[in-house]
């Protein structure tokens, strides 16, 4: 049931992830189901209050449950499941919720670099650690790298993140975007990541300069893409 919650969280967050995942070996799905729902419910806990003070809270509880694990494991079912999953490594965790603190205080980016420098500590550490329960090896983990700053780079500019990037930045921040999808491209095909490295339509419209969402029939097409053959690299205009 607990493992149910985390999927129903990331259907709620984050269907496209969701659906890549399901894709995924299924002894390795109870750990990257509850890693993506803990990561969904960090990632949402500074848009809990207007408030800066009371969305650090929201935070800190998260952080605290997570390096209390397992004996937090009652409060949330997605800790529970994490408990389940991860056992003994599951309090390591909490270091992915201190990248979301920024969001909370209010910070407003000034520049590109800094918004990376962000996106780096949160999507790309996520993609890693996603990526290392699928057997990630040694020598690709500047791809994955590389694919989870692509990733979170368009989040950023489809969902939206920590304000006050101009747009001059902003058309920085998709160069670097674009620049990270092609290094990753270039690297070997890493077809059992894919579950973790891929990216739903939406994000891969907004590497490729569209606002629009996708419509449901191109989600299902990249989820039999994923499922089928294995591809996660993004092709872009060179």
């Amino acid at each position: 049931m607990s493992l149910q919650s985390c999927v129903e969280v990331l259907q709620l967050r984050d269907p496209d992830r969701l659906s890549a995942l399901l894709t995924a070996p299924l002894k390795a799905r109870p750990r990257l189901l509850s890693l993506y729902a803990v990561a969904a419910e960090l990632a949402r806990a500074p848009g809990a209050s207007a408030e800066p003070a009371l969305a650090e809270i929201r935070l800190q509880w998260w952080i605290d449950a997570l390096e209390t694990l397992p004996t937090s494991a009652g409060l949330h079912p997605v800790l529970a499941a994490l408990a389940e999953a991860w056992g003994a490594d599951g309090p390591a965790l909490a270091t992915l919720g201190e990248g979301q603190r920024i969001a909370c205080e209010g910070h407003e980016f000034s520049a590109a670099a800094e918004a990376l420098a962000w996106i780096d500590s949160t999507d790309g550490a996520l993609a890693v650690l996603g990526a290392e329960q699928l057997g990630l090896p040694p020598d690709a983990q500047a791809v994955v790298r590389a694919q989870g700053r692509a990733l979170g780079v368009a989040r950023y500019l489809h969902l939206g993140g920590p304000r006050g990037l101009p747009e001059a930045g902003r058309a920085e921040l998709l160069h670097a975007g674009r620049k990270a999808a092609r290094t990753a491209a270039d690297g070997p095909p890493l077809r059992q990541l894919a579950p973790v490295l891929a990216a739903g339509p939406d994000l891969q419209g907004r590497l490729k300069g569209s606002r629009r969402s996708a419509q449901e029939i191109a989600r299902r097409w990249a989820a039999l893409r994923v499922a089928f053959t294995g591809q996660w690299k993004i092709s872009l205009r060179r």
